[in-house]
């Protein structure tokens, strides 16, 4: 088992670089970052110069991203959050343009298009983008199984609640057991009470043990 000396780090939805931030108290090298946003990226080059910037996750292969041992995604909750217009998780057909609302009560992994049959899809909403990530996983399990993280871990706000039974569904189809808890952001010294949901998922093939602090 490595140390958290040895360990690396690959930053989805990366902001201004919060996580590997948290990473680099802990002694985790940051390799790779994905973001879209100028400003933001423009600030974390200035703490983590050395990390490659992958850009637009639409635009990744997960075949040929570098290796990493933890991959952390805050994937977009504008659609989630109450303080948005809460679309909700919404995915659009890519081969005949018709919009799919994920239900999280009748998710079972196997969408598929009512209009055309195609299981090709890309994000609608913003918070759809959470199966950007899982197409990623995919695309790296089918052409380099060995390459495959041995955690992910995704945040959100409160507004998740209704579809961890999608997140918990689908980090089991990619190989992965979902441990999930609430924080609020007041507990740790910051000036804002905010609830966030954590939710860290364990390679099942490397039999890791995970307890929340």
């Amino acid at each position: 088992m490595k140390t958290t000396a040895e360990m690396t780090l690959g930053s989805l939805f990366d902001g201004i670089a919060g996580f590997p931030l948290a990473a680099r108290r802990q002694g985790i090298k940051t390799v790779w970052v994905s973001e879209i946003e100028p400003d933001c990226i423009d600030i974390a080059k200035r703490h983590f110069p050395e990390a490659l910037q992958l850009g637009d996750i639409t635009q990744i292969d997960g075949a040929k991203i570098p290796v990493v041992d933890i991959i952390s995604f805050g994937s977009p909750c504008q659609d989630l959050s109450v303080a948005g217009k809460q679309r909700g998780m919404i995915l659009k057909c890519e081969d005949c343009g018709e919009e799919i609302e994920i239900n999280p009560e009748e998710y079972t992994g196997n969408t598929i298009c009512p209009k055309c049959s195609s299981n090709n899809f890309k994000a609608a909403s913003r918070s759809g983008c959470f199966f950007e990530m899982m197409r990623l996983l995919e695309e790296t399990e089918r052409e380099r199984e060995h390459a495959m993280p041995a955690v992910i871990i995704a945040e959100s706000v409160r507004g998740l609640r209704p579809y961890l039974p999608v997140l918990r569904l689908e980090y089991e189809r990619h190989g992965y057991t979902a441990h999930i808890e609430m924080f609020n952001s007041k507990y740790w010294n910051v000036p804002q009470n905010r609830d966030r949901y954590a939710v860290v998922g364990t390679r099942n093939k490397k039999n890791l043990s995970f307890t929340f602090p």
